[in-house]
């Protein structure tokens, strides 16, 4: 005989005494409760966060970049001060790498090529002991400092140490070199006895150059000095490419120019005028190969430079495509998603799920149009820029006047 007490249903059993199974329906039913009752709830669409406190849980599958490239920067993203050391910090390298090289090919040229020319046939006069000296120095700091940042970008030099060193060896090219230049103006042409000649213009634009890397170098050395990012390049493939082939585009320059100088019968500056206007297809006609060696040499070479060059474009179009151009995109994204969060807040509203993500895809949609259409003006005021400082460069040096100097600026 049970007693009635024990079979009383209103009894409090304990968790310990009594465990009911939970019926199949039922459970299914409290699941989808939970799942409706989560759609409903209000969703933040935005905190204030660093991407360096995050970045080991962003899914790689959900940016279209590596997640390092901005994982090193130490700054707010969804600001101009973001965007401005991510620039700092990945894309200037990569471009005083392209401009190094360069800078010290020209500066051959500057060494080699005399700097004035006087006479009665206005021929080529040796320079002084002092500015060839000087000259000489300047190219071997400059390719100490080229040779550093290869060493740097290959992560077989420390970083601290290639950094300082590129800094003071172009900053001090640029000085020499630029003594260089006021020696010879003060001595060769202030009496106005001599004319310059290529070889002075080819050292002006070596200091410009080299003043340009070691702008470049320092503001990267100094964005790590403030903490905006770790002591590192983090380069990508396509950009490490891109550094190889303009080293080995200044390479075929300089082989081209005294190649055809000797060929040619030319001097080594235009030696390498006739490869530029050769390899960019330009072809003015001034200078023209006439023994059946040299045309040949000249198919090869422009044909092979223009391989050369095109894998150089295709390498900028795959850092822009793959790094530069979608980080811009998502720094903008965010810089507006802060802007829709702070009037949610000031407004007191809150948004479901599904309005979080329209409101989001909205946001990124608006924010890709006007990239491109900030693309495509800067586009343009590059191109008309540089038409018309050809055209102003041609009118002071060759003396064009009105149409023809913008037609001929046009096709160079």
């Amino acid at each position: 005989m049970v007693d009635s007490e024990d079979t009383d249903p209103s009894k409090d059993f304990s968790t310990t005494d009594y465990n009911p199974q939970v019926p199949e329906d039922e459970e299914k039913q409290q699941h989808l409760h939970n799942r409706q009752k989560r759609q409903r709830a209000p969703v933040q669409i935005g905190v204030n966060r660093r991407l360096t406190k995050i970045d080991s849980r962003i899914p790689q599958g959900t940016l279209a970049f590596e997640k390092s490239k901005v994982g090193d920067i130490k700054v707010e993203p969804g600001s101009f001060q973001f965007i401005f050391w991510f620039f700092i910090a990945t894309e200037v390298p990569v471009i005083t790498a392209c401009i190094g090289p360069l800078a010290n090919m020209i500066s051959v040229a500057a060494l080699v090529n005399r700097w004035r020319a006087g006479g009665e046939h206005n021929q080529d006069i040796l320079d002084t002991p002092t500015v060839l000296s000087l000259n000489a120095i300047s190219l071997a700091l400059g390719c100490v400092a080229n040779v550093s940042l290869i060493l740097n970008f290959s992560q077989r030099l420390n970083y601290k140490v290639s950094q300082l060193l590129s800094v003071v060896c172009f900053m001090l090219g640029t000085i020499i070199l630029l003594v260089a230049i006021i020696i010879a103006h003060i001595v060769y042409f202030k009496q106005g006895h001599y004319t310059k000649s290529e070889g002075f213009w080819f050292a002006v634009l070596t200091t410009i150059l080299y003043s340009m890397c070691s702008l470049t170098c320092f503001m990267n050395f100094l964005g790590y000095l403030l903490g905006k990012y770790p002591a590192k390049l983090n380069l990508q493939i396509s950009e490490r490419g891109l550094i190889a082939y303009t080293f080995l585009l200044a390479v075929w320059f300089l082989w081209g120019a005294a190649m055809f100088s000797q060929l040619l019968h030319l001097s080594y500056g235009n030696g390498m005028y006739y490869c530029t206007t050769s390899l960019l297809t330009i072809g003015l006609g001034d200078i023209t190969p006439f023994t059946n060696v040299t045309k040949g040499l000249s198919l090869v070479y422009s044909l092979s430079g223009v391989i050369i060059l095109g894998l150089i474009i295709a390498m900028i179009r795959g850092v822009i495509v793959s790094s530069s151009a979608p980080i811009h995109l998502w720094n903008k994204v965010e810089s507006e998603r802060k802007k829709v969060y702070k009037r949610l807040l000031k407004e007191g509203r809150s948004l479901t799920s599904e309005e979080s993500f329209e409101l989001i895809r909205s946001i990124r949609r608006r924010a890709k149009n006007r990239g491109n259409h900030t693309s495509t003006i800067i586009t343009i005021i590059v191109f008309v820029a540089f038409w018309l400082i050809g055209a102003l460069v041609f009118h002071f040096a060759e003396g064009l006047f009105s149409l023809t100097q913008f037609i001929f600026a046009f096709f160079v």
